[in-house]
């Protein structure tokens, strides 16, 4: 019996320094890396938030960019509050393309939260108000672009104010 325990040990020794050279702590390094990337941790994602309540002007047949990164990331929330309904907004997400303007949403009946495109969540013809959301759950990943654009498609100005919520995977 001590002779099958003494050969047991002796490869669990064996096995050990086998996974020694392998280099097993770097292995479990990645690993815990990559659970704490997948589970949101501060460590490596930063929370950039933009808010702006200022309305903004758009010459009619203009754009504006609203962001344009290059980063691996996280879209959390696209909101916008525009004074015409046929202003289209458009999300470029690596290969993914998402578009839609007020007008197009209510017509879809996108009138509540939709987890996997643009809806609205004000459309109110009477005081010139309409609210597109974008709000993906689960947040929509991203890993080497995101790109929001406005698009003032119409034949007049237009004023809106947004906010963009995304989380950006540090470097390093």
């Amino acid at each position: 019996m001590i002779e099958v325990l003494r050969n047991i040990e002796e490869r669990r020794k064996k096995e050990i320094e086998r996974i020694r050279r392998l280099g097993l702590e770097d292995l479990l390094r990645e690993l815990i890396k990559q659970i704490k990337i997948n589970n949101m941790d501060p460590e490596y994602w930063e929370l950039i938030p933009i808010d702006v309540d200022t309305p903004v002007t758009l010459p009619p047949g203009r754009s504006m960019k609203l962001i344009e990164e290059y980063e691996r990331g996280k879209l959390i929330a696209h909101g916008a509050m525009i004074n015409n309904p046929d202003v289209r907004v458009e999300i470029k997400i690596d290969e993914l393309k998402f578009s839609g303007t007020a007008r197009e949403l209510y017509d879809l009946g996108l009138v509540g939260f939709n987890p996997g495109t643009f809806w609205i969540s004000r459309y109110d013809q009477d005081n010139n108000v309409y609210v597109l959301w974008f709000t993906p759950v689960p947040p929509r990943d991203y890993f080497g672009m995101i790109k929001i654009t406005m698009y003032n498609i119409t034949d007049s100005p237009i004023s809106f104010t947004y906010s963009v919520y995304r989380y950006k995977l540090k470097e390093g």
